[in-house]
């Protein structure tokens, strides 16, 4: 599909889990990786004590770090003297050390932070599962912000879990870098990541994660309203990010077709679930109020989400009928040996013909042997079956060119296209495997995926189907279209709407069907 920015709206921002404003004159520059994210440091500096730390270890994010305790009775000035325990660590966040005293109050467990090893000046006072305000950092000429929420302290064992928050600028984190110094003037703090994967390995609880979930949101309705409002600008467009981290991570929680769903942790994460709902709610809603009676308010997702049951290797089916060949020694991880591999996968859902003359070191030739490859893809996946389900693994493979019914026939579409049966997922299988396994049972950390299947399948309480939803001015109420629009329907739609000339790239068209 073709880009379907608009290019003809003199000032427009956009919000992201990656938060940046930009005019259309930057919009390159933004695809880039300029101007600069809203964190300083996107790598969470999570400090833990003891046992917890190994459940983070299968997934190799290394977001924890084990720090021991030691006696703070000589090493802190102004102590109270009626502390009953008082033990000490410290962590760097920017290259500056963070002092943090644990001790028992009142008959509470209390965490002090501070910048020195000074009762009386402390920057933070937290209890257990309380958020700390921002405590202020600097990086050269930034000023940032983090903060801390203490998952357990528990002087009686010496053990403390503290979860430390990215380090979020406080200006120039927009392009132009006025606008978002004035919207963290008037709204505060934008939390930009949304710490997932903290809350899979035990690093943050629920409460905690849902806090950060909200105030991201609200955060964006916010800026939406202001930008457009006293800010002077056309149109906002603002990605909330929380429902596919979500379901990426979670489905399998809270839906019984996933192998390892288990019925008693689902009220658990189905109440997460909730509550990441009401927030989008509060959200919508919150630009509803706000909004005035001409400004057109479109909600929609760039896809839908399952849960995943079984997850397919292609590229190890390839291996095995030897499409794709793998040279015999074998480092880290398996090699493709160009000079005798035919195809390959592309990730996810798409294989290329390593063909001569277009591809650098192509061996098939172009015309009968070509098309014979392709065919014989072809059939090799739509015989493909699960041994252990008896189920076919693809539900509909076909030539790139015949494809065009999905909008596909570029020239980065491969040369066959496929989709995975409802429940399978090929997206965590990109390349061949040691073990060679072809299917097996959902396993990692995403047992929710999107993209393998065909854009209209369902399975448990999931679909790949994406939503939209537009409220406003000349927007017939009510009204739902007997057809599915297409993402690349919307642009042309809010162009046709606010009066601007349609994109001359977009192969969108305009959903007259919703106006009145």
């Amino acid at each position: 599909m073709v880009a379907t920015f608009i290019p003809f709206l003199e000032r427009v921002s956009q919000i992201n889990s990656a938060w940046h404003i930009f005019r259309p004159k930057a919009f390159l520059d933004l695809l880039k990786g300029s101007p600069g994210m809203c964190t300083l440091k996107s790598d969470m500096p999570i400090f833990p004590q003891g046992a917890p730390v190994a459940i983070a270890a299968p997934y190799g994010w290394k977001e924890h770090k084990v720090i021991r305790l030691k006696s703070a009775k000589n090493s802190w000035a102004n102590l109270p003297k009626d502390l009953d325990s008082g033990k000490e660590f410290s962590f760097f966040i920017l290259g500056k050390e963070h002092f943090c005293l644990v001790h028992r109050a009142k008959g509470k467990d209390i965490l002090i932070i501070s910048k020195r090893r000074d009762y009386k000046k402390y920057a933070a006072r937290v209890n257990e599962k309380q958020w700390s305000p921002w405590i202020k950092v600097k990086e050269n000429t930034t000023d940032a912000v983090f903060r801390v929420r203490p998952i357990k302290i528990d002087c009686s064992k010496d053990s403390v879990q503290l979860y430390v928050s990215p380090v979020n600028r406080c200006h120039q984190f927009s392009d132009p870098k006025e606008c978002g110094n004035k919207l963290y003037s008037n709204l505060g703090v934008y939390q930009e990541p949304l710490n997932i994967s903290a809350l899979l390995v035990g690093w943050l609880d629920s409460e905690g994660l849902v806090n950060e979930f909200r105030e991201q949101a609200i955060w964006q309705a916010k800026a939406t309203i202001e930008l457009t409002k006293n800010m002077g600008f056309t149109g906002v467009l603002s990605k909330w990010h929380a429902f596919d981290k979500f379901y990426h991570f979670f489905f399998q929680k809270i839906d019984p077709v996933a192998p390892s769903f288990n019925k008693e942790q689902f009220n658990y994460y189905e109440n997460i679930h909730k509550n990441i709902l009401k927030i989008a709610d509060e959200m919508v809603g919150y630009v509803l109020k706000e909004k005035d009676d001409e400004t057109l308010l479109v909600v929609c997702s760039d896809h839908g989400l399952m849960p995943s049951a079984r997850h397919a290797s292609v590229p190890n089916l390839l291996v095995k009928h030897n499409f794709t060949v793998l040279k015999k020694k074998i480092r880290r991880k398996p090699e493709i040996d160009w000079k005798k591999t035919k195809a390959v996968l592309h990730p996810y859902v798409q294989i290329w013909v390593n063909l001569n003359g277009r591809d650098p070191q192509g061996i098939v030739s172009p015309g009968s042997e070509y098309e014979k490859v392709r065919d014989d893809i072809i059939k090799l996946l739509r015989g493909w079956k699960d041994t252990k389900t008896g189920d076919y693994v693809i539900a509909h493979v076909f030539r790139t060119e015949d494809g065009a019914f999905y909008g596909l026939g570029g020239g980065r579409d491969g040369d066959i296209r496929f989709f995975a049966s409802p429940g399978y997922s090929v997206y965590r299988n990109s390349s061949p495997s040691k073990d060679g396994i072809l299917v097996k049972d959902a396993y990692g950390p995403y047992m929710g995926d999107h993209g393998s299947c065909e854009p209209t399948t369902r399975f448990g309480r999931g679909s790949e189907t994406a939503m939209i939803g537009m409220y406003g001015h000349g927007i017939r109420h009510g009204h739902t279209p007997k057809l599915y629009p297409k993402l690349i329907d919307i642009i042309p739609t809010i162009c046709y709407l606010c009066g601007l000339p349609l994109p001359a790239d977009s192969e969108g068209a305009v959903l007259r069907n919703l106006f009145i």
